[in-house]
Order: structure tokens, then sequence, then C-alpha cells
């Protein structure tokens, strides 16, 4: 046989000068390879035709995205309480409170000074010492202010979350005096300097008798000094009112008689009792004690044994100079001079 392709003879299937395949063989592997690539093309046309659809699968929700808003929405929420419990509770759950505006540099070493005060005025240098501390309302509420400036705020012992319970720096200099009202301090942080002595013209305690006149008693259990009791009948101008606010006395609901007012009378310094500085603490009754206004070493409290309703049982350090007049509703009070 001649090879088509390179014109030399050959015997078989093949060429072996070129590796041409006969003409035979070419028909036949072509014919098998034309009927092999329709086999296949068949069998994968009726595979695809001929497979069972799979249901369509509807792809699950995925919860990442659930999961990280509800952890972003958890963490504010605890942010906003922490926030609030900050302000609320700073002291008893050892957070941060808010600082106060300071006067001088509160970065301040000294000596450990921690105190519980009433409502009063506490002269710096006098009655505590110079230094930076934080002050938390222990009982009751009311205001915290100093005659510097440095804080002013109203302070609420046990209250929501728009309130404060006290300040973190708050700082005390030479000079300046810090007052409290209606309420009960504490009072912690470190002292810069010492106390000394106030210079007070008052040396023994006065009774202003009210309630009970000027047949009112001594304290009991003074035995040091006994108490110089002064007494007046009630003074009330208009019988409807009372001496403080002049504001008109409830009507019985009942009856649609009016209320009888609280005794009520004025006292003068210098004239009734010595000027000087004083604590006024309750003896008996409930009601208010004025003089003055605090922002100048006077008072306008309301006062009770029990401290019931807002009101405090003494109030500490209460200017009475010279002419300074103290009016006293349904009370029985005594005035102890300041050391």
């Amino acid at each position: 046989m001649i090879c088509a392709q390179c014109g030399k003879p050959y015997d078989g299937g093949y060429c072996p000068s070129c590796g041409k395949p006969s003409a035979e063989d070419s028909t036949e592997a072509a014919a098998f390879s034309e009927g092999s690539s329709s086999t296949a093309a068949d069998d994968i046309e009726k595979n695809y035709i001929e497979a069972p659809s799979e249901p369509e699968k509807t792809p699950r929700p995925s919860h990442w995205l659930r999961n990280s808003l509800i952890l972003v929405f958890a963490l504010a929420l605890l942010s906003a309480g922490a926030a609030v419990a900050a302000q609320q509770f700073g002291g008893p759950w050892g957070l941060s409170l808010p600082t106060a505006g300071s006067s001088s540099n509160t970065d301040i070493k000294g000596t450990p000074y921690e105190e519980t005060l009433p409502s009063g005025h506490y002269v710096v240098g006098v009655d505590i010492p110079a230094g930076v501390y934080t002050i938390i309302a222990q009982k009751g509420e009311g205001r915290l202010f100093t005659a510097l400036g440095v804080v002013d705020a109203q302070l609420v012992a046990e209250g929501g979350p728009e309130t404060v319970c006290g300040f973190n720096g708050v700082s005390l200099e030479v000079g300046d005096t810090m007052t409290v009202t209606g309420m009960t301090v504490h009072v912690k942080g470190m002292a810069s300097g010492a106390t000394s002595a106030r210079s007070n013209t008052a040396t023994k305690t006065v009774t202003l008798a009210v309630l009970s006149g000027s047949g009112g008693n001594a304290v009991p259990g003074d035995t040091t000094t006994a108490p110089t009791v002064v007494g007046t009948a009630p003074q009330a101008a208009d019988p409807t009112k009372t001496a403080e606010t002049g504001k008109t006395t409830a009507e019985n609901s009942s009856t649609g008689t009016t209320a009888a007012p609280s005794p009520s009378a004025t006292f003068t310094a210098g004239k009734d009792f010595p000027a000087g500085v004083y604590t006024v603490e309750v003896l008996r009754g409930s009601g208010t004690v004025v003089s003055g206004s605090e922002e100048n070493g006077g008072i306008r409290a309301d006062m009770s044994l029990d401290e019931k309703g807002g009101s405090v049982k003494e109030f500490r350090n209460v200017n009475l100079a010279e002419g300074a007049e103290i009016t006293i509703t349904g009370l029985d009070i005594q005035l102890v001079p300041s050391i």
C-alpha cells in the first residue's frame, strides 16, 4: 500500500514513515469518533432532561444582622444606665460623679479628711479645712453652694435619673464658705490646711419658745450651761396667713372653717438674745425658721425632730448679728453658740 501523504510503500494500518493511517482506518476512526461524540452529546442531553429536578431551597435567614442590632441596643442601654448611675448613685456604686468647677488647681496633696455634715454654713479654715473633696448627699435633698461659686446645685440622696447626688473635685479655699440646705452630706477628700477656733460673741445657749411661751424648759441633759428661755406671745397679723409665706391656710373641707394658724413669733438679736453665730436646734414641734438669706449666712428652713417631709432638725452656724430678726413658726428651738 502506498502512503497518500509521503508516497512510501507500507503494510498495515499506518505509514511507518509519517504515521498517517490508511484510508480504511481513517474512515473507521472518523466514523467511530463521530459516533462517540453523538452518543456522548445524546447522553448529556438525556441526563440533563431526564434528571429529576430538586426542589428549590429557600435560603435560611441569617441571624447575624439581627443579633448585631440587639447587641448594639443592649450596649446603648447599659451605657445610658451607667451614666445615670454615675450621677444618681456615684458614691455607693463607685462610679464617677460630675466634677465641680474649681477656683484653683484640684491636684492637691494633704491629709485625708472625712466628715458627715448636716445643713448649715461652713467657713473654710474654721468649720472645715481647705482642700479638695467629694461631696455626696447622704440624706434628704437640697442645695449645695459656695460663696466663691465653686459649686451651686441641687442634690438628691435618693432621686430619679434627672437628679445628681454629689460632686467630685469641690475645691475649698480659705475665705470661702460652703452652704448645705435641706440635707445631710458626706464630705471626703484631702485637706490642705487646718481649722481654727471661731471668734464668737455668743457664749450661752438660748431657748426661743414659741409653742410653750415663757414657760419653756431647758434642754434635757444640758448640765453645763442652763439656756436662757425667751418666750413671747404668738404673733399673726392675719390669722388666716402664715408668718413666713403669707399664704392662706387650708380650709377645712368638712366644716368650711379656716384652720388655726401655727403659733409664730419674731425675735431680735441684741434685744431678745445676744448677737452671735448659732446652731439652730429643734426642741419640739414642726414648722419653719427664717432669718435673712442663706447666701448671707441666714436661714430659711423647714425644721422638725423627725426630719420628715424634707425638714431638718438642726442648721449650723447661722449668723445672727446685732439687729437680725429670726421668725419661728410652729416650733420651740434653741440657739447653741458655734465654736
